[in-house]
């Protein structure tokens, strides 16, 4: 980066002639040079310089060791040998040094205790200070700015920690959003943990919330869609933080902006999966951000490394090329797996760990039979023999894979779970029989004309709830008849299919394994990826790579990839 960057009184970290760490303040700057004060030295740089390497200074070399000032020789970026000459600079100095040093360590011991800098890589101390200036600011340069960084560089620690410490002096007003809940409730579990600032006021809400939409039985064309139904109002926050951007599709980030025209601060990995039938993030479209404009990065990883970080850098490359096996040869953070033996060490080894951390192992596949049969396959190594005694063991992890509803049609409905929230079973569940109008009575006019069905299904307890999943005996018939009434022209008919299909049973599976879309926006200790499924064929090279990224960034410490 050139001189013309910087200017008097920036804080800044380089490396110093002799290839040694400075941090400090820029107290005086010329056309070719700039002076930096550190708590230990004084160094002099060159902007032009090609490179600068201990080649070019002696043991002859003049040092003042009161101030640390070197008088070095260094090299043009044209070749030419020229000396700079400090004696006239150290004795300008020196007289003031001490002072000024003294004042540096009180001014860097105060920086990092205001805001946690020294728990910080050098981009998180840099995101952090311009972030909290640009909230700050009743002048900003853009209303829009972007916080991009690779999976593992600390996005929501950085901004948590960010937010927490702001200098307010008066309430702040902040909502923060996700696209699903899954997302939410990470970005919310990282923002409780760091809130101490009583002068901030957090509200967290799905992107559709925020929107005020929600789903909406279509009867023309027999599937939901979401409409604005009740819109928030967004002016009394001060800024808005979009968690998880690269999943926000084209639709809702125009009638966000449309909505809301204060600070809105996009916080992502360009590099994952994007919206459904989109190419890329709409976000990264925004005239904005052209060119990198008003954006921060991380590309410090500090979740993963080894082999595992390197093939995701190598992932994150645009190159129409396949990845080559080849080239990573594996260790302890990026095991292959070849044959059913492999696979079975590794199942049988997290199965064993699972029963006392849920979050410790995940498969990670693109289609749902793939998952449908891996569930079932670990489903084995959990329980062994009696497996099949029960499809639903107390400690059985299952997930939402869509929005669960309970409550009476007189006094309103109350979402008890989210779409992809998982949840542990707790007590045992049991096997029960009864008529769609017996389950839901409130709706016995649109029912009853089923009461020729009399239907098995699980009761899984939930909190204060009871969801029911239909038995898998009955999958077939509940299938047959969800379509022939989808298909019916008649009024009751249509009521029916959607009380059938979204209220009388829940929508609930295992969470063994998922699809990497799934499975974006959580982390897990250690995960097993169906490589060559995410590596197919018929996947273009965009969609493969980013579906291998999305995949391989979501294991803490190891990803086991079978090939």
């Amino acid at each position: 980066m050139k001189i013309e960057a910087f200017k008097i009184g920036d804080y800044v970290v380089a490396n110093d002639f002799d290839d040694l760490f400075v941090e400090g303040y820029i107290i005086e700057m010329t056309n070719n040079r700039v002076l930096i004060r550190n708590v230990n030295r004084c160094s002099i740089f060159e902007s032009y310089l090609a490179f600068i390497t201990k080649d070019y200074y002696s043991e002859e070399d003049i040092i003042d060791y009161k101030t640390g000032v070197t008088q070095m020789k260094i090299a043009s970026s044209v070749g030419a040998e020229f000396t700079l000459e400090l004696t006239e600079l150290i004795e300008r100095i020196t007289s003031r040094c001490v002072k000024e040093i003294n004042e540096l360590r009180t001014r860097k011991g105060e920086y990092q205790n205001q805001s946690e800098l020294s728990n910080f890589t050098y981009e998180q101390s840099i995101a952090y200070t311009e972030i909290q200036n640009w909230i700050l600011s009743t002048t900003p340069d853009s209303l829009l700015k972007r916080l991009v960084g690779y999976a593992g560089t600390g996005k929501t620690y950085t901004i948590s920690r960010c937010i927490q410490g702001l200098p307010v002096e008066a309430p702040l007003k902040i909502l923060l959003c996700s696209p699903t809940n899954k997302a939410l409730k990470v970005l919310k579990g990282n923002f409780e943990s760091a809130n101490n600032n009583s002068l901030i006021e957090y509200q967290f809400l799905t992107i559709a919330q925020t929107l005020g939409k929600q789903p909406v039985e279509n009867n023309q064309k027999m599937e939901e869609e979401f409409l604005t139904i009740n819109p928030k109002e967004l002016d009394k926050y001060q800024v808005i933080i979009v968690d998880e951007y690269s999943m926000i599709n084209q639709e809702n980030l125009e009638d966000l902006l449309i909505k809301y025209g204060g600070k809105v601060l996009f916080v992502g990995d360009n590099a994952q999966l994007a919206p459904i039938n989109e190419k890329s993030p709409p976000v990264d479209d925004l005239e904005e951000f052209i060119n990198g404009d008003n954006t921060w990065r991380l590309t410090e990883v500090v979740r993963y490394s080894g082999q595992v970080g390197l093939l995701a850098y190598e992932l994150r490359d645009s190159s129409p090329r396949k990845i080559n096996r080849a080239d990573f040869s594996g260790d302890d953070t990026l095991i292959w797996l070849q044959g059913r033996d492999g696979v079975k060490r590794t199942l049988k080894a997290a199965s064993n760990r699972f029963s006392e951390d849920p979050n410790s192992f995940r498969i990670l596949a693109h289609k749902n039979k793939t998952c449908a049969d891996y569930n079932e396959q670990f489903r084995l190594y959990l329980w062994g023999l009696h497996a099949d005694d029960c499809p639903y063991h107390v400690g059985e992890r299952l997930i939402a894979k869509s929005p669960v509803y309970r409550g009476a049609a007189d006094i309103g409905k109350v979402k008890i779970l989210n779409n992809s929230d998982e949840f542990t079973l707790e007590k045992p569940a049991t096997l029960k029989e009864a008529m769609a109008s017996e389950i839901l009575p409130d709706y016995t006019n649109i029912l009853g004309r089923l009461d020729k069905y009399k239907w098995k299904y699980w009761s899984l307890p939930y909190g204060f709830h009871s969801l029911r999943v239909i038995d898998e005996e009955m999958t077939g018939e509940y299938q047959k008849l969800l379509k022939k009434l989808q298909s019916s022209k008649d009024k009751i008919d249509r009521q029916a299919f959607w009380r059938l299909k979204s209220e009388v049973f829940d929508n609930i599976g295992y969470a063994y394994a998922l699809t990497t879309h799934k499975a974006q926006g959580s982390t897990f200790d250690s995960v097993l990826i169906l490589w060559d499924e995410l590596q197919a064929r018929y996947l273009d090279n965009t969609e493969s790579r980013r579906l291998t990224y999305t995949a391989i960034t979501r294991c803490k410490s190891c990803a086991y990839c079978l090939v």
